[in-house]
Order: structure tokens, then C-alpha cells, then sequence
């Protein structure tokens, strides 16, 4: 097993196939993989394994993936939460953080992406929850927007706006720049938000032909030019 994780992967989709591939993935990595059909099956078997990461498809009958990742939030898991869809769009995006959730893929996902979100997203939980920092000021600039999105998956959302800001007063980050403005815009700064995304879509159109609300979502995701946290 990686030496990330202690517990197995939790994979979450009503879609058998996906389930299977997704679990083939991460197995090959060298992780154990336990699987749920649906948001509520999701929560019960959370709540007894303790998974390290859980993969979470967004449409599904019955509790979708965000009312299963609020849920779980609620209940007091605290671990990654991997975002999977098709259909997710700015609104999404900005619902998602607010239930904790900063990692995200796009499908169809090749299992290098699968395996490269769940690594990516186990390695900067196990760097902050071990407290290896004391304060805001030990961490080095270009940990600071991983630190942020730490901060946001644990709900701290003083502490991630604190770190946003300090990045994106310095450069035009486009991954802290609409983390910031999802984070406005949850909290009613309706105008700070616009301004925000307006700003990263200007960014974003310069490196990106179509800068849609869709596209935009994918700058989340662990997609080709994304820049790693």
C-alpha cells in the first residue's frame, strides 16, 4: 500500500463501469479500494472505514455528490474529497468548496489524472494535518495556496482567504484567484467575487481559447495546463 494512506480509497459512482476502472486505477498505484453506488451508501460505509480519500461522482439518483460531501463534512470526516463529473459548471465549482471540496476531474478521466488528484490531494492533507507548520508566516509562498486548500477542505475558510489573498495580491494565480472568489461569493460579496472572476477570466482567455463558466471549472481540475499545487 502507498505510504500515503492507512485506510483504502473510498470510490463513489452509479455507474458500474467507471466504479471497476477507477478501482483498477488506484489499485495498480498500489491502494486499497473499497466502492458505493450512491451518495447515501457513500455516508454509511464513510462512517465505517474511515477512508483516506473519497472519489465522488457528481450526478447520482437519490443524495447527489455534494449532498453526500456536506454530509459527510457534517459527520465530521475530514479527508480529501475528489470531485468527478461531466456536468459540473461554475455554480458547481463555487457549491463544492463550500462543502470542502478543492480537488476536481473532469470525464472522461485517464487513470494517470485519477491516480495523479488522489496523490496530489493525500500528499498536501498529510503535509498540514501533521502540523508541521506553526503559523501562516513559517509557510513558504509556494505552499500557500496549498495551505489554502487545506484550509478549505477542513471548512476554515478565515484562514484559506488569509492565504488567497497574500498570493493573489502578488500574482495573477488563476487557481487562487477563483478560490478567492468562490470563497466571496459563498460568503455574499457578490461585487469583490465578480471582480475576482473577471480577473481570472482574463487570465484564463489568454492561455485558454473559450474562458465559459465550464471551462473555467476545469482550471480546478488536475488537467494538462494546470499549474501543481
Amino acid at each position: 500500500m502507498t505510504s500515503l494512506t492507512t485506510n483504502p480509497i473510498l470510490v463513489v459512482d452509479d455507474e458500474q463501469t467507471i466504479r471497476l476502472g477507477f478501482s483498477v486505477a488506484l489499485r495498480s498505484a498500489g491502494f486499497e479500494v473499497e466502492m458505493a453506488e450512491n451518495g447515501a451508501e457513500a455516508v454509511e460505509r464513510a462512517m465505517k472505514i474511515a477512508p483516506d480519500c473519497v472519489v465522488l461522482d457528481l450526478r447520482m439518483p437519490g443524495m447527489d455528490g455534494l449532498e453526500a460531501a456536506t454530509e459527510l463534512r457534517a459527520r465530521g470526516f475530514t479527508a480529501p474529497i475528489v470531485l468527478a463529473s461531466a456536468f459540473a459548471d461554475h455554480q458547481t465549482a463555487v457549491a463544492a468548496i463550500g462543502a470542502g471540496i478543492t480537488d476536481f476531474l473532469t470525464k472522461p478521466i485517464k487513470p494517470t489524472q485519477l491516480r495523479y488528484a488522489v496523490n496530489h490531494a493525500l500528499s498536501r492533507h498529510v503535509r498540514f494535518a501533521q502540523g508541521a507548520y506553526k503559523s501562516l508566516g513559517e509557510i513558504p509562498h509556494g505552499l500557500l495556496r496549498a495551505y489554502a486548500k487545506y484550509c478549505l477542505s477542513q471548512r476554515r475558510h478565515d484562514e484559506a482567504k488569509i492565504a488567497l489573498q497574500m498570493l493573489t495580491a502578488e500574482s495573477n494565480d488563476l487557481q487562487s484567484l477563483l478560490l478567492l472568489g468562490a470563497l466571496n461569493e459563498l460568503n455574499g460579496n457578490s461585487d469583490r467575487a465578480g471582480e475576482l472572476f473577471v480577473r481570472a477570466a482574463e487570465i484564463h482567455a489568454r492561455s485558454i481559447s473559450i474562458a465559459t463558466s465550464t471551462e473555467l471549472f476545469k482550471v480546478f481540475s488536475h488537467s494538462d495546463h494546470r499549474i501543481p499545487d
